[in-house]
């Protein structure tokens, strides 16, 4: 079984900024996570963000990522 991509449009309801994407889709996931590259090209103030621990699908691996809401 491969890798599956999609190609999102990212859109800020705030300031109506744009990013298209090309995002590795994870059917199991609990909620999206954006790198704080593209937190950025929306323009959120990365900040005003707060953390979220997350598990990766290689191995159980813990880390944290910057969750926008």
């Amino acid at each position: 079984m491969g890798l599956t991509y999609a190609r999102l449009k990212l859109t800020n309801l705030f300031n109506r900024q744009i990013v298209e994407i090309n995002a590795l889709v994870d059917t199991g996931a609990t909620f999206m996570c954006v790198t704080e590259e593209i937190a950025l090209q929306l323009g959120f103030d990365i900040t005003e963000v707060g953390q979220q621990m997350v598990t990766f699908a290689d191995a159980g691996v813990l880390g944290s990522a910057r969750r926008l809401g």
